[in-house]
């Protein structure tokens, strides 16, 4: 129950810009331990982030990816995530992962009564098929010039300007580049995933992939050197979102099927 009383919520510390609901649920379990509805032992070692809907239900929330790394990196045993978003913090090793649907699930859970079960993954991601290209560099007949120039590119990873009147082939052979380039391993694609932000891995169209379909795993050009500051990075603010922090890893030096 939500005491009858005034509450005060302390963001400190207030030269830190908070935005975003990624709070809300940390703030309710605060709430929940005030009015002593669940002990302080029960949240040690935990993480919360996740949205509330005005009836309880825990909603998705951006950088989650990003998150996980940090609860990672700062020794945290255990994520308490939306459920939609637990396949994803899963990407993140060494965490135990608690996927929260409602409120009162997890007040049930920090006292005791109803234990939520952590989240299994049950697709191991270096064993996902290879991604689906917007466009195969094998299929494209001629242009022999400008495919010799963008395997040279790749290769090097060197940057292309190509002009010429529309429908000369510059779009596709553009999409096609991607395909040239060795497949990224599980820790170049979370570096990526981790670069990019929520709505442009889910542009990547990896849907087929289930649960890891947030997974970056084309490689492509990285931006130019746009960073995002540690707070940013970590919470998924509105302004300073998960996104442009790492450079989205390319495979210089190897392209597949050529020698350059």
């Amino acid at each position: 129950m939500f005491p009858g009383k005034r509450i005060t919520v302390n963001l400190a510390p207030a030269d830190i810009r908070k935005a975003g609901p990624s709070y809300d649920l940390p703030i309710a379990v605060g709430v929940l331990i005030a009015s002593e509805q669940a002990w302080p032992q029960a949240v040690e070692g935990a993480l919360f982030v996740g949205e509330l809907s005005l009836d309880g239900l825990v909603r998705h929330v951006t950088g989650i990816l990003p998150i996980a790394a940090l609860a990672h990196q700062q020794s945290m045993r255990r994520l308490f995530v939306p459920a939609a978003d637990a396949p994803e913090a899963a990407l993140i090793g060494g965490l135990e992962i608690v996927p929260v649907e409602h409120l009162s699930q997890l007040a049930a859970h920090l006292q005791g009564l109803r234990t939520i079960l952590p989240y299994q993954p049950d697709q191991d991601p270096a064993a996902l098929p290879p991604p689906l290209y917007a466009a195969d560099f094998a299929e494209i007949k001629g242009q022999e010039h400008v495919k010799r120039a963008l395997e040279v590119a790749a290769a090097g990873g060197h940057n292309v300007l190509m002009t010429g009147p529309p429908g000369s082939g510059k779009t596709l052979l553009a999409r096609s580049r991607p395909s040239i380039l060795p497949t990224m391993t599980v820790e170049e694609a979370l570096r990526g995933t981790r670069g990019q932000g929520d709505k442009e891995t889910r542009r990547q169209g990896e849907g087929e992939c289930g649960p890891f379909g947030r997974l970056l795993r084309q490689a492509q050009d990285g931006p130019g050197g746009e960073r995002a500051d540690r707070d940013g990075t970590s919470l998924g603010f509105a302004r300073d979102r998960p996104g442009r922090g790492d450079p989205v890893p390319t495979a210089a030096g190897h392209v597949k099927g050529t020698e350059a």
